[in-house]
């Protein structure tokens, strides 16, 4: 089973550092799943960012991967503070 880091903590060990958290009127770069937070009330999750569009947020990455699209898109989001390295091989 896989863990993963509460979308309100940095991942540890192993994990990616993140970047502080942007608002609204910042857009990811990348689609994928990025760590989530309502700008009306304090609820974090982890939300979808494809199309120019939010996914609804959810308590898992895994969830939000496959989810359908979120009503409210006034969300703040954190993503990878550093560019991974992919291997190719």
């Amino acid at each position: 089973m896989t863990t993963h880091p509460t979308p309100n903590q940095t991942p540890k060990g192993d994990a990616m550092e993140m970047t502080d958290w942007f608002g609204p009127d910042i857009h990811p770069v990348h689609s994928g799943v990025y760590p989530t937070e309502f700008i009306d009330f304090p609820d974090k999750g982890y939300s979808r960012w494809i199309g120019g569009r939010w996914g609804m947020q959810y308590l898992t990455p895994e969830a939000a991967a496959v989810c359908g699209w979120a009503g409210d898109q006034n969300k703040r989001w954190r993503g990878l503070a550093i560019k991974p390295e992919v291997n190719h091989g």
